[in-house]
């Protein structure tokens, strides 16, 4: 193998600089090394994305730590909203039986007298059924 030596080989530059290019690139750096100010902080991101981002966190924030949940209202207060004739309309024309109704019925927060009806629904005489009717308001269609 031949060996190559670097004196031997032809320096060709394949550009050429200007002219006097040299003599004042120094100063001219260093011109604008000083005349441009400094950065700081988040100046090189965008002034959009600047606002964007924290008002998307704080939204963020909003939505998540908002309270979602509402005041507690018990079934009595809800129920108490709703018309007597509005629950026995639905009642009547739903298919809720009778047993699925007392399966879910609470007895030790009925009064005696309701636990008695409730329980004795065989020896309710007809005064007092007419009684009861006219306490809650339900009329013949519903019979």
């Amino acid at each position: 193998m031949k060996r190559i030596k670097l004196d031997e080989i032809k320096h060709n530059a394949p550009f050429k600089a200007p002219d006097g290019y040299f003599e004042g690139l120094a100063h001219k750096i260093q011109g604008k090394a000083i005349n441009q100010e400094k950065r700081w902080g988040f100046d090189f991101i965008p002034l959009s994305v600047r606002v964007a981002v924290p008002a998307f966190v704080i939204v963020l924030f909003a939505v998540v730590l908002w309270p979602t949940t509402s005041p507690s209202v018990s079934a009595e207060e809800i129920l108490s909203e709703v018309s007597t004739e509005a629950i026995i309309d639905y009642l009547y024309t739903s298919d809720i039986t009778s047993d699925e109704l007392m399966e879910n019925y609470d007895f030790e927060e009925a009064t005696e007298n309701e636990q008695d009806l409730l329980l004795n629904d065989d020896n309710i005489d007809s005064a007092e059924l007419e009684r009861l009717l006219q306490d809650y308001e339900i009329t013949g269609e519903y019979l």
